[in-house]
């Protein structure tokens, strides 16, 4: 799970405690839902987070948890997601995507009417959705079964035009990605704690 990082200014010299770690996450709008204990969503022995950190933290959090099921959900926090990105294989697999995505975004965003179409001729996926009760229907690029990141794009636009201050930032570790939902203002302060993330749009 964790064998691909690219690391960039990651400075594993330097040990710091699990819960100091989550301590600083929670301070720029990254936490554990209610009712989740950090001991019980973790992966590894306490120490691999403490030499690495953050990034096995956040992976962590953001993993779906088949053994976790709070209000419907499978996922330990609402502001991390970690996926395999090779997921795009057939009908509806853009489609359940998009579900979590609105677990993320809400109450932000209303998201509803989840749909999406698969054409591998001709190198494209479309996919449809209500936001705030306005419909929207987007075309993505086909790359093998990868999922285009397109889509936070996609949502990051549509978190400026409803006035929030959160945007999509994410890491690529390979064929895993960690995307985070969080304040643009807060994009220095995750970098000054994990320089590996980027915006998943220009500009932000």
């Amino acid at each position: 799970m964790f064998g691909r990082f690219k690391r960039k200014n990651v400075n594993n010299s330097v040990r710091i405690p699990i819960d100091e770690q989550l301590v600083y996450l929670e301070k720029i709008g990254i936490k554990l839902k209610a009712n989740v204990d950090m001991r019980d969503i973790l992966d590894f022995e306490i120490p691999k987070y403490e030499e690495c950190p953050y990034l096995r933290l956040l992976m962590s959090m953001g993993w779906e948890r088949e053994g976790l099921r709070l209000q419907g959900s499978l996922y330990p926090s609402d502001d991390v997601w970690s996926f395999d990105r090779e997921c795009i294989e057939d009908q509806g697999d853009y489609a359940r995507k998009l579900k979590r995505l609105a677990e993320m975004l809400e109450p932000i965003l209303s998201i509803a009417d989840i749909a999406d179409n698969l054409d591998p001729e001709a190198g494209a996926a479309w996919i449809s959705f209500t936001a705030n009760g306005k419909h929207y229907r987007h075309k993505l690029t086909l790359h093998d079964d990868w999922l285009s990141l397109e889509i936070f794009t996609i949502f990051s636009d549509l978190l400026a035009k409803n006035g929030s201050p959160k945007r999509f930032f994410y890491t690529d570790t390979g064929n895993e990605v960690v995307v985070v939902l969080i304040e643009r203002d807060h994009f220095r302060r995750l970098n000054e704690l994990i320089d590996v993330f980027v915006p998943l749009k220009q500009g932000e």
